[in-house]
């Protein structure tokens, strides 16, 4: 939302000059600077106002997205896990073969 704040900000310059900017009264502690605020003009209030509404729709896309890729990662690792476990079987499966039996069977060189 803050990509959307500073658009609104910039399109809020489309009002009089001086208007651009309004510098509020108060304190300013020292080394601070002066207290203002931007402009937001009609084009950036009607984009806080669709933002507003639509907040609750793109928060809900925001959640399926998140989950979409979350799932998509943990069903990747469990297809790399899962390929690992196939070659460990086919790794002990090997090392059990008996090698000397492949030799005497019909065949096979001695």
């Amino acid at each position: 939302m803050a990509d959307m704040s500073s658009a609104a900000q910039a399109a809020g310059t489309a009002v009089p000059g001086s208007a651009a900017e309004t510098h509020l009264q108060g304190p300013v502690p020292v080394g601070a600077p002066p207290l203002s605020q931007k402009a937001t003009g009609p084009v950036g209030a009607a984009l806080a106002q669709y933002l507003e509404k639509k907040k609750p729709e793109l928060k809900t896309m925001a959640e399926r997205i998140e989950a979409s890729i979350l799932g998509a990662a943990k069903a990747t690792r469990e297809y790399c896990e899962g390929d690992l476990e196939a070659a460990k079987n086919a790794q002990d499966a090997a090392k059990s073969m008996r090698l000397d039996l492949l030799r005497e069977a019909a065949g096979g060189a001695k």
